[in-house]
């Protein structure tokens, strides 16, 4: 929960904490499954975003093709993370589920501490 500690910044209350904790569980969770089933952390990846998909390649060549939206990027050089709202090269149409989760987490923040860039 560093990152998206880092992300946010500063204290939140209760219920934020709560949410955040279950989401990160929850996001474990389904990571965990999926890399059970089709050993997601050893395959490459790309992503199509005029097709709006991620493609998984496993070294056996089976591959798995989902939807996909892009939250964001996150740079381990510097340790920057650029919204996939605000970042000039995700397409519109990837682009929603970085909006909504920016104004679900405006919601829960007081008018003091808004969330890093």
């Amino acid at each position: 929960m560093g990152f998206l500690r880092n992300l946010f910044g500063g204290k939140r209350d209760d219920a934020y904490q709560q949410l955040l904790a279950a989401s990160m569980a929850e996001l474990q969770a389904k990571t965990a499954a999926h890399d059970s089933l089709i050993h997601i952390s050893e395959s490459s990846w790309a992503v199509d975003q005029d097709a709006g998909t991620i493609v998984f390649t496993r070294a056996d060549r089976t591959t798995a093709t989902c939807p996909v939206q892009i939250i964001g990027t996150y740079n381990t050089v510097d340790g920057t993370f650029l919204w996939g709202w605000d970042h000039p090269s995700v397409v519109p149409p990837l682009d929603a589920h970085a909006r909504f989760a920016m104004t679900t987490v405006c919601s829960t923040m007081s008018p003091s501490s808004p969330p890093a860039n």
